[in-house]
């Protein structure tokens, strides 16, 4: 009997294949690997062996063009390079519109999403064999982050069993997988052997991987009474969305499982034609049916055990009561098939073609994987198979398909809407993934003037961002002059909003917001710049990072921008915006609120500069983040709070009345400073003042004029050194060149360290000084110098009239409520060593714990001796009280540690009284005393 075989729509595919009917009655067709047979005994599906669903058009077979399977009687020769015939992942692509499925301005290519392939045996060469088909067609190269593969249970698998047939099979799902969806993750799961029990097993492990949305599974075995029973197996789990996707088999008009669970998309199989500009031109069923024994084609048609699932009655079926595949379609004609890469088989010669339902299941699975991550773009889940995909399937258009009308398969014949041998057709592309979307609608990605006030675009990672000016600028021809995007990947950026000198924007207002459209967007737009140097904004207000911003008339001293608002500035602004990095704003005038919710970035700098006068000012700071970068007022700061830390510089030229840390002071990234010119009110620092190891002036607060109230929550630390030759003078201190009134340290005050490098400058590291007074100073904790003195100093120095002690005290009340170590107490100390006038009083001096081989000096130079050496009668120091709860403790050494002063009107040392009367005194002290520990009283 001579058999015909239907190719294509198109009547001169039709008569192409009839002229070649007899080469194809030669062909040796191999359809399994093991016998599709079940054994009458069986019950269960257990035991059951299962086959791939692929078949092999041998390039160089004995009989060229024969198709065959590997590892069978006759394995055909595979080629050095591709098989001329065989379609690309370019073609397949292009063919059902899978390559350019764009979805709020980003090409959907399955990003984000895990396809878990189940196959048998282990193929030890897939991902060489995935990596060369990769380098063939430019796709992403495998690597540990998109391609794994794993045993049924997730382990290794090292020892398992190898298979020529099914190591084809693996290589064909793998490599098509990554061709249709290359940005998919891929997970490979060999099953121990072909046993039904296996692979469920691997089934069951895949659909409990976190990130796994698609299950593919390329082979299948006849019916069973008692399928139904395994319906589960291929079920979402709870919270875990997945899609099982199944081949319908390669025997024509047969029914095959795990196919025919309705739990499970069926795939069965068709011949693609292209133009000769690989556009689709038609597709047929795949199948030959006219000899009997000859059934090569697309499995598909009536359960004999599983009842009719409700989605079917979306459509009509040819069974009333049960359930009917296949779903869909996809190319699986061996004559039109793809190339594969199987060294296993092939070894220096790997290229085959294939076909067959194998793969057009793992085909659809790239598909849905698509359509999944399109659904992430919206913020939706991924598609669960029986609940959201296979009825969203048959509720949707038909055409959202191509439906296959030509061609017969077994029994079978295709016809207009659902048939046995195609289901409802093959994929449209973006008809099809926007409906498993819901039908949401794309953004458009462009960045486009909504009007002359309103600009909109959608941002790399989904945010679709809209800028608001509060009236029109210009017209919408000229509006490309002052709006600036940039293409970022698949999506926009705005580089640079610019309204340089430009009149008609004076007092504008500019709004930037962002609505989430992406699953993984964080609600922040990214701005490179805004300039309007020459003119004074209104209200700047951005849900997201500003780079730089210049603004401000130079003519006036109005505020150049009226209040700025910013999730952030600098942290993400160099991304996108064309200064090269330059993160400098500059508002000339003042800046009368600035909020900031999230962090100034390193690097990012504010200056705030006046304009014909010096009203550069900030009535409000508000950073909710750290301040890592830099703040300059040409001018006075109002209040000021930074809910983080502080590693970056504040200065003001003018005053500072209120400025609160939460955190720390911390000059780890060599900066961390306090600095003003004027008069400061309040600084609250809530966590540690730390200084910068290596670097001078850092971790430090530097006021000129008065400070009236600090508080520090923790410890001031001193900077050290980290090499030889190093200034680290000033870190980790605290310098005021007028009067501090009151200071609290909840912690300790501590020194630097030279760390070996004796050569290094450490003057003033982990230091209290004041130029003048210090009305109350308390220290929680010790005072201690490590390789340096800690220094507490207030340089009160006055010329009295005649000899009548000063009322006005260097140091009013100094309290140390742990021990003192290693530390410098001066009062009316002179630096340059010439105490002509060293006058200066302490009222009372309190120490809580030891006082160990430290220097008290009054009104005396760096000799610690000029009073009591030199004929000052006009130089007076005096100290009212000292009070030490612990011992006095020098040491055994040649040093000696002083307490020097005119005059200590009283000292108690561990609850004892010490009686001292005006007079030179140069006494070792008695209580609770060792070592060589020395008073002084001139």
């Amino acid at each position: 009997m001579k058999r015909t075989r239907v190719l294509s729509s198109t009547r001169n595919h039709v008569q192409n294949m009839r002229g070649n009917a007899k080469k194809h009655q030669s062909r040796l067709m191999i359809e399994s690997l093991e016998d599709r047979t079940v054994p009458a005994v069986l019950t269960s599906g257990d035991t059951m062996l299962v086959h791939p669903d692929y078949q092999v058009f041998g390039s160089s077979a004995p009989a060229t063009g024969d198709v065959v399977q590997m590892g069978e009687t006759v394995t055909p020769a595979g080629s050095v390079s591709p098989v001329a015939t065989s379609k690309t992942p370019s073609q397949i692509i292009k063919a059902y519109g899978l390559g350019n499925i764009v979805f709020g301005g980003i090409t959907a290519d399955g990003a984000g999403q895990t396809v878990a392939i189940v196959d048998a045996y282990d193929d030890p060469n897939i991902l060489a064999d995935l990596t060369t088909f990769s380098a063939q067609y430019n796709l992403p190269a495998p690597t540990a982050s998109n391609f794994v593969k794993v045993s049924q249970t997730g382990g290794s698998t090292t020892g398992l069993a190898t298979d020529a047939g099914w190591a084809g099979e693996i290589c064909l799902d793998v490599e098509w997988v990554h061709a249709i969806a290359p940005q998919a993750k891929i997970m490979l799961v060999e099953a121990t052997n072909n046993q039904n029990v296996n692979l469920q097993a691997a089934v069951k492990y895949a659909r409990s991987v976190s990130g796994v949305s698609v299950v593919s599974m390329s082979y299948g075995g006849n019916e069973f009474s008692t399928e139904s029973s395994y319906d589960s197996v291929y079920t979402s789990l709870a919270n875990h969305p997945v899609t099982f996707i199944a081949s319908t088999g390669d025997t024509g008009g047969i029914v095959e499982q795990p196919s025919v669970s309705p739990n499970v998309l069926a795939v069965g199989g068709t011949s693609l034609y292209l133009t000769g500009t690989d556009d689709y031109d038609s597709e047929a069923t795949w199948g030959v049916y006219s000899i009997p024994s000859d059934v090569e084609g697309t499995g598909g048609g009536v359960s004999q055990y599983e009842a009719k699932p409700s989605y079917q009655h979306s459509v009509t079926t040819p069974s009333a009561t049960k359930r009917t595949v296949p779903d869909v379609a996809f190319d699986a004609d061996p004559d039109t098939g793809v190339a594969v890469c199987d060294s296993f088989n092939g070894g220096a010669t790997p290229w085959y073609q294939f076909g067959g339902t194998s793969f057009s299941a793992p085909s659809w699975a790239a598909t849905i994987a698509i359509a999944n991550e399109v659904r992430a773009i919206s913020g939706k889940a991924p598609l669960n198979g029986r609940a959201d995909t296979l009825p969203k399937l048959y509720s949707m258009p038909a055409a959202n398909f191509n439906d296959i009308t030509l061609g017969s398969a077994g029994h079978f014949t295709a016809g207009t809407g659902y048939d046995l041998t195609t289901g409802r057709g093959s994929p449209t592309g973006s008809p099809l993934i926007f409906a498993l979307n819901d039908n949401a609608q794309p953004l458009s990605a462009d960045a486009t003037f909504v009007n002359s006030k309103t600009a909109s675009y959608i941002e790399p990672d989904g945010d679709k961002v809209t800028v608001t000016f509060t009236k029109p600028i210009l017209t919408l021809a000229n509006v490309s002059s002052i709006f600036e995007t940039a293409k970022v990947g698949t999506g926009y950026q705005l580089q640079e909003i610019n309204l340089n000198n430009l009149a008609a924007a004076a007092g504008t207002n500019i709004t930037v917001t962002t609505k989430r459209t992406f699953v993984n967007s964080d609600g922040l737009a990214t701005i490179g710049a805004i300039d309007a140097t020459g003119i004074d904004l209104g209200t700047v207000s951005i849900v997201g990072d500003l780079g730089k911003i210049l603004a401000g008339d130079v003519t006036t001293q109005t505020a150049g921008i009226g209040a700025l608002s910013v999730a952030s500035l600098g942290r993400y602004g160099t991304d996108s915006q064309a200064a090269g990095g330059d993160l400098s704003s500059a508002v000339t005038g003042a800046l009368k609120t600035l909020t900031v919710k999230t962090d100034i970035a390193s690097g990012a700098s504010l200056n705030i500069s006046g304009g014909t006068g010096t009203d550069g000012n900030i009535t409000t700071l508000m950073v909710s983040g750290n301040l890592n970068g830099s703040l300059s007022l040409t001018g006075k700061l109002g209040t000021a709070n930074i809910l983080g830390d502080l590693k970056g510089n504040v200065f003001a030229s003018d005053s500072i009345t209120t400025l609160h840390v939460t955190g720390s002071l911390s000059g780890q990234n060599q900066h961390g400073t306090i600095q003003s010119l004027g008069n400061v009110t309040t600084i609250s620092i809530g966590g540690s003042i730390i200084g910068g190891d290596g670097v001078s002036l850092a971790g430090a607060i530097k006021i000129s004029g008065n400070l009236t109230t600090l508080t520090v929550g923790r410890d001031i630390i001193g900077g050290s050194a980290t090499a030889a030759s190093q200034n680290v003078s000033n870190s980790g201190s605290v310098a005021v060149g007028g009067h501090l009134g009151t200071m609290t340290v909840g912690g300790s005050l501590i020194s630097g360290a030279y760390n070996g490098y004796t050569n290094a400058n450490l003057t003033g590291t982990g230091s209290i000084e004041s130029n003048t007074d210090i009305t109350t100073l308390t220290i929680k904790g010790d005072v201690i110098g490590r390789s340096v003195p800690a220094v507490i100093s207030a340089q009160k120095q006055l010329v009295p009239t005649g000899k009548t002690l000063l009322t006005d005290l260097a140091i009013g009340t100094l309290s140390i409520r742990g021990n003192l170590e290693n530390a410098n107490i001066l009062a009316g100390y002179d630096w340059n060593g010439n105490a002509a006038n060293g006058s200066a009083q302490i009222g009372t001096l309190s120490l809580g714990g030891d006082w160990y081989q430290s220097n008290l000096l009054v009104g005396v130079d760096t000799t610690g001796l000029a009073i009591a050496n030199r004929d000052n009668q006009t130089a007076l120091s005096k100290v009212s009280l000292i009070t030490v709860g612990g011992q006095m403790i020098g040491d055994t050494t040649a040093a000696t540690y002083l307490i020097s002063a005119q005059n200590i009107v009283a000292m108690k040392i561990a609850g004892q009284s010490l009686g001292l009367t005006t007079g030179a005194h140069n006494d070792n002290l008695s209580l609770g005393f060792y070592g060589n520990m020395r008073l002084i009283e001139v």
